[in-house]
């Protein structure tokens, strides 16, 4: 020791050196040098990883990919993205609704290009799994994948990993920069070294983004990633597979990401139809041939209009079409009575349901909702289709709702993987569910469970809806829509007491005379129907029904109509002896 400076190389290969008041203590610790100190480093990355996002990964055993000879189109696509010398954009994102197949489509990529050596890594997400529904592990895991397809990089990743121990404690922006912006970056700054990672795998496949924790992580996780893209040198090419949430969507829209990146919209420019009709076929085919009832099976089975019917339900999503088909072929129950049961054409015996695996995925979507009143409100629109044709739109059920203007946008901000909905300022675009079954999911209380909607309830609902937009009319709202959706639903709702007692102060000369006015449809035909319905509904405080309490109205309504009015003609109604369903209006 030489006044404060230490002379270091005393203690090279010391152990366990301690200062205790200025006094050295010297205990068993090696000083890490070299090869050491890399495999040192790469263990304690090793330790931090989740093993289980690798596309090949023993947890994920037996991962859904395109079945043969489908999706070719869209692979045919990415492949030509990941080969393309000359891009300029460092991301796709593959987005569509839920059960679209994605992940099978990132399980093909992954494979596909795993056997030409162009993957680099890969983080599969998953809700399910403790590692894989949280961002901590993505970094570390994307790194030790990283340090195999472009071993250059391991000797610089093992040492800073060594020189910090507790470096994955720190942000992933840290952990990126440290172990893959400046590794890479260094490799780079030679001739030689841009050479050999120009030769390198440099493709990543992050799939299931939507299933890490929170919107706030899944921004973080490509916000992460657009820091490095930008950073590198040599670029990083990622494929990102999710739904389209609204927070990843407007993510992508926003740059750097706008400019950096080239969507691939899973939609029916990729013929879904056609791709699930021929996984049909083929799994019907393997029931045919390898069932142990296939002696027993009818000819022909199934027949195309099963096929139509299954391809229709579908709406292009092949979860839908994977379910049944799962199904349809256990072993130990009968393939057409199990199909007939898809069908709902006869009742299921045993426990189990043919759409397990399709209702968990609804289930789990409608529970990270925040406000589910409200989300219940919007899908009666979506699922009774009360208002007139074309104006299924989303700011007039937003106005039809009383919601302020934007607040409809809020509250189905968490169901873009089930429900198409149009970009902001999209005025025209109508609300639909992407999937057919989820009509059937909503109906079923077997499966929808605390989800469930009776449909007579949701039609009272939209009909007080409608009354109180008669009561005060809205310059937004047009008053065809309103009447019409009157017509369209009072005879299916369920007349609470909260609802006549609404009734009664419904001014029926009025609905009668807009009805009219407007044109819509069969208004002649709608005056003995809507009077049928009202007869005999009656509310405790009222001494009359709805039908003799409007009597009045209804003649001051014809009066006005049959002009000129004879004199001394009556009016009266037979709802009892009418030879139609709903009465006959007579004149005497």
């Amino acid at each position: 020791m030489n006044g404060n400076h230490t002379n270091l190389h005393m203690f090279s290969n010391a152990q366990d050196v301690q200062i205790h008041s200025g006094n050295f203590q010297i205990n068993n610790v090696t000083n890490h040098t070299g090869e050491g100190a890399i495999k040192a480093g790469l263990n304690l990355l090793q330790e931090r990883i989740a093993a289980g996002a690798f596309h090949d990964s023993e947890e994920r055993f037996d991962p859904p990919k395109c079945h043969p000879r489908t999706r070719e189109a869209v692979i045919e696509k990415i492949r030509g993205w990941v080969n393309d010398r000359s891009k300029q954009s460092y991301f796709m994102w593959l987005y569509g609704p839920a059960g679209a197949g994605k992940s099978a489509i990132a399980q093909t990529i992954a494979e596909l290009c795993t056997e030409v050596e162009e993957l680099a890594g890969s983080f599969f997400f998953s809700r399910n799994a403790d590692d894989r529904n949280v961002e901590t592990f993505f970094i570390s895991t994307i790194v030790y994948q990283l340090t195999l397809s472009i071993p250059e990089i391991r000797p610089a990743v093992g040492l800073t990993m060594e020189n910090d121990p507790k470096l994955l404690a720190r942000s992933l922006k840290a952990q990126a920069k440290a172990l893959i912006t400046k590794p890479m970056n260094d490799l780079a700054s030679t001739e030689q070294g841009r050479q050999v990672l120009h030769g390198r795998p440099r493709f990543i496949i992050v799939d299931g983004l939507d299933e890490c924790r929170s919107a706030e992580s899944q921004q973080y996780v490509l916000d992460v990633l657009a820091g490095i893209a930008k950073e590198l040198t040599v670029p990083l090419y990622f494929l990102i597979a999710s739904r389209p949430e609204q927070h990843i969507r407007e993510a992508f829209a926003d740059d750097p990401l706008l400019t950096l990146t080239v969507p691939l919209n899973l939609d029916d420019s990729y013929q879904p139809d056609a791709d699930i009709k021929r996984f049909l076929e083929s799994k019907f085919g393997d029931i045919r041939r390898k069932h142990p009832q296939k002696l027993y099976l009818p000819i022909p089975w199934p027949t195309e209009e099963d096929l139509t019917n299954l391809v229709n339900k579908s709406s292009g999503q092949f979860i839908y079409a994977s379910t049944v088909a799962k199904y349809v072929e256990s072993k130990k129950h009968s393939p057409p009575e199990r199909l007939q049961i898809v069908f709902g054409l006869t009742t299921n015996p045993s426990k189990d349901s043919p759409f397990a695996e399709l209702d968990a995925l609804y289930k789990h979507i409608f529970k990270t909702v925040e406000n589910i009143e409200k989300v219940t409100d919007v899908l009666n629109f979506l699922l009774l289709h009360p208002l007139p044709a074309n104006t299924q739109k989303m700011a007039t059920i937003g106005q039809y709702l009383f919601y302020k203007p934007g607040e409809i946008d809020l509250i189905v901000g968490d169901l873009h993987s089930i429900i198409a909905v149009p970009p902001p300022g999209d005025s025209d675009a109508e609300l639909r569910f992407f999937h057919a079954s989820m009509s059937d999911f909503l109906v079923d209380p077997a499966r929808s469970e605390k989800f469930f909607i009776k449909q007579d309830e949701a039609y009272t609902k939209v009909l007080l809806l409608t009354l109180k937009h008669m009561r005060a009319p809205s310059d937004e709202l047009d008053s065809k829509i309103v009447h019409e959706t009157f017509t369209r639903c009072y005879s299916k709702a369920n007349p609470t007491t909260e609802l006549l007692k609404a009734l009664y102060d419904f001014d029926i000369y009025e609905h009668f005379d807009a009805r009219f006015s407007l044109g819509n449809g069969d208004s002649w035909g709608e005056v003995p129907r809507l009077l049928a319905w009202l007869k005999g509904k009656q509310h405790p405080d009222y001494e009359k029904d709805l039908l003799d309490y409007n009597l009045g109205n209804i003649e001051r309504f014809l009066r006005a109509k049959l002009v000129p009015w004879p004199k001394g003609v009556a009016i009266s109604l037979d709802l009892e002896n009418s030879a139609t369903p709903v009465g006959t209006l007579k004149f005497s």
